[in-house]
């Protein structure tokens, strides 16, 4: 209630915001559907910020890392994998703006692991799922501030 000139008035203000709850909802659908995708298909999929510490970590295969879905968001990749010199040398790189690929054996099983740095037209890195490119700017002038990460499990293989 406003007053005004000893009179009291009611005011209400409506904002259209169809266009956003359309916006979220794709979002929603988006998300269940690539999440139904790596949880499906045999790979582990994790995602670091700029400090290596993950924001999130899913996928069909994670349990032969002995761990469940999501059970490391908020830890730190160089903590909890501080015993795997090649882990940590390939997301520090990833991290710096490299894509890159290795093979690494944990907990007896082998890993080809594939890192994916994203980033935004603003040379900062996108979360998972809305990575663009910022191809415009020479290589050496991008920081990657997270990566995404995609190990899958080879020792069937080997």
């Amino acid at each position: 209630m406003v007053r005004f000139e000893d009179q009291d008035f009611h005011a209400a203000f409506v904002q259209d915001i169809t266009e956003r709850k359309r916006m979220e909802e794709e979002l929603r659908q988006n998300y269940t559907q690539l999440k139904t995708i790596y949880n499906t298909l045999p790979v582990t999929i994790w995602s670091l910020d700029k400090n290596g510490v993950f924001t999130l970590s899913e996928g069909k295969e994670i349990g032969t890392l002995g761990l469940k879905p999501g059970q490391v968001v908020g830890l730190s990749l160089f903590d909890l994998f501080k015993d795997y010199p090649t882990i940590v040398e390939y997301a520090k790189r990833a991290l710096k703006g490299e894509s890159c690929e290795y093979i690494s054996s944990v907990m007896d099983n082998y890993y080809h692991t594939i890192h994916m740095p994203f980033f935004n037209a603003k040379q900062k890195s996108m979360p998972f799922g809305h990575g663009q490119s910022s191809k415009a700017l020479p290589f050496e002038q991008l920081t990657a501030t997270s990566e995404l990460s995609c190990p899958h499990n080879i020792s069937q293989r080997r």
